[in-house]
């Protein structure tokens, strides 16, 4: 009579394979060189710490293809103590072919429209949301944005204004 062997004794489920874990310093390094190649306005969108900026500025004046190959290889490195995925989702939202961008956008989006609908409501819920939110210029521009309403879409400034406001407060909240 044969014993069943349980090999689940012999194997940890949070073993992993060394194919993995180069699998996942490949990404970092690919996310690196993404954050390698923004400027500088798009990199201070970006949760990157002192070591890595500087990192990355320095990248800009290696110029060797070798050189820059290792030096990729550093910044995927200086990653892998990063918090990555708040990284990642910060260059999702940089890039409009993204579903995170798509996403963000049309929630400013519904913010706007909400707040030119409903001002008092609305404006209440998203300084809950959002406390740092400059209150007096947020109430002008949805009641001028709500006035032009009936104007051509040409003729939009506070609308667009308001539009800019909601993004930049929402863009500092996730950082």
């Amino acid at each position: 009579m044969t014993k069943d062997i349980d090999d689940s004794e012999f194997f940890e489920d949070d073993e992993i394979s060394k194919s993995q874990v180069k699998r996942d310093m490949i990404a970092l390094q690919e996310l690196g060189i993404k954050v390698m190649s923004l400027n500088k306005q798009q990199l201070e969108t970006l949760p990157l710490n002192e070591t890595i900026l500087a990192a990355v500025e320095e990248s800009k004046r290696v110029t060797q293809h070798e050189a820059k190959r290792r030096h990729a290889q550093y910044v995927g490195k200086l990653m892998r103590q990063a918090d990555h995925e708040a990284i990642q989702f910060g260059l999702d939202l940089l890039d409009p072919s993204s579903e995170a961008h798509s996403q963000f956008f049309q929630q400013v989006e519904r913010w706007r429209d909400r707040m030119m609908d409903n001002l008092s409501d609305t404006m209440a819920a998203f300084l809950e949301l959002y406390p740092d939110t400059n209150r007096q210029l947020l109430r002008q521009l949805a009641t001028n944005a709500g006035k032009e309403a009936t104007k051509k879409p040409d003729q939009w400034v506070a609308r667009k204004k308001l539009f800019q406001l909601i993004k930049t407060t929402m863009t500092a909240a996730k950082q």
